[in-house]
């Protein structure tokens, strides 16, 4: 299931449009299925920075109460989950990976379960307002974790473990 958003950024400004044509490849956007009691669901997705600019994902907008760059971090032998409102840096040239155990998107406040096929749209964010739509898939986590249903790997599943989402409880939805 490669899901390709390929955005060419030059409507970001004129100046952009009369030297080239960079671009962000977006693959592999997943969010695995939920409990139905589940208030929290993690996005995965990889991101290419194809142009000669640097790039940095700021944030992103989808049709939860919050969303929210998260990283996680091994604190005193604790994995921990910290927000990152200064996003993520894409170098011209790189590929960003947001993946379980480490770099990821949150999507906070759900009211219904997430189930296998549907698909949740949003909406990037990076440096100088550039926005870039994407649709995730809700996918049934794999009796592997480590691939997909197709066999490909699953992003962010080379590492496993809980996530510590201390810190996250309480905090008011962003408008």
């Amino acid at each position: 299931m490669l899901r390709t958003a390929l955005a060419f950024l030059a409507l970001a400004s004129p100046a952009l449009a009369e030297s080239h044509l960079p671009a962000i490849v977006i693959h592999d956007a997943v969010i695995f299925e939920t409990t139905p009691v589940a208030k929290a669901a993690a996005g995965y997705l990889t991101i290419t920075n194809d142009s000669d600019a640097p790039y940095t994902l700021t944030g992103i907008e989808a049709g939860f109460p919050r969303a929210e760059l998260h990283e996680s971090v091994m604190e005193n032998d604790v994995m921990r989950m910290v927000p990152r409102p200064e996003g993520f840096d894409i170098a011209p040239g790189e590929t960003l990976s947001l993946e379980r155990g480490g770099r990821h998107i949150m999507f906070m406040g759900l009211d219904t379960q997430l189930t296998d096929g549907t698909e949740i749209p949003a909406t990037l964010i990076f440096s100088d307002e550039v926005r870039i739509p994407v649709t995730f898939d809700v996918m049934t986590m794999p009796a592997d974790p480590g691939t997909l249903d197709d066999g490909r790997l699953a992003p962010g599943m080379t590492e496993q473990g809980e996530m510590d989402h201390s810190g996250t409880e309480g905090r008011p939805a962003e408008d």
